[in-house]
């Protein structure tokens, strides 16, 4: 009985993942119009009632691909901060900025190597309205994982010194702490991404622009303008390896 149960549980959680699989395909060929449970079912050969017991509504669905495009990124974040290591006889101050630096610039290349997941989340925020409260709630996990990685870099940079305290005391919701500071930080990314996406009249490749604008955040944070010269040049040798 055991094993029927596991065998089922099995192919519920293939189908599943077929099913987002399908859900992700119509994104990337007509955006969030394109994905509806009509089409959905159509192309994985299944009825509606039938489709309704994995996800009940598109709303489901979205959310369940913007958990996984956070998971997916939040991850890579992980494994390259564990590849930014600096020689033993770097200044401290200069290798925390320079993490913080290198964080920016993996942002800023995040559309070219994972456009699915880089893309997904910009649309989702230029049409907030496609998902739910409640389904909207459980991404929440998933979005505080993403923001682990720039928090625990803003918190390190701190304490060596590299950049001022958020202040004593300071919580997510008093105007300043290391979580509200890494949500401006990526919402300003964000929107630099976005204006790299223009034909014409920006000024400087987004590569070029989030650098700046990290260092003019940097800077506005307390960093010293030397060490932050000596971070952007760690930052680019990590690039190099």
């Amino acid at each position: 009985m055991a094993t029927e149960t596991d065998r089922r549980t099995r192919k519920r959680i293939a189908r599943r993942r077929e099913l987002l699989d399908i859900a992700a395909d119509l994104w990337d060929e007509g955006g969030p119009e394109a994905l509806t449970l009509a089409a959905i079912g159509e192309r994985a050969d299944l009825t509606a009632p039938s489709l309704y017991t994995y996800f009940p509504s598109k709303s489901a669905i979205v959310a369940a691909l913007q958990r996984e495009a956070l998971e997916v990124l939040a991850q890579v974040a992980r494994e390259a901060v564990g590849s930014w290591q600096a020689p033993a006889d770097a200044e401290p101050q200069a290798v925390a900025l320079a993490r913080l630096v290198a964080f920016s610039d993996l942002t800023m290349s995040g559309p070219a190597k994972y456009p699915r997941e880089f893309g997904l989340q910009q649309r989702l925020m230029a049409n907030p309205g496609l998902q739910d409260l409640d389904d909207a709630a459980g991404v929440l996990p998933a979005a505080l994982g993403a923001l682990t990685v720039p928090v625990q870099l803003i918190d390190q940079a701190v304490r060596a010194g590299a950049l001022g305290d958020a202040g004593a005391g300071a919580s997510a919701d008093s105007g300043d702490s290391s979580m509200v500071r890494a949500v401006r930080w990526l919402a300003a990314l964000n929107g630099v991404l976005a204006t790299d996406s223009l034909p014409v009249g920006v000024p400087a490749d987004g590569h070029t622009m989030g650098r700046l604008l990290s260092g003019d955040l940097l800077r506005g944070w307390g960093a010293n303008p030397e060490r932050l010269t000596e971070a952007v040049a760690l930052a680019d040798d990590w690039k190099i390896r």
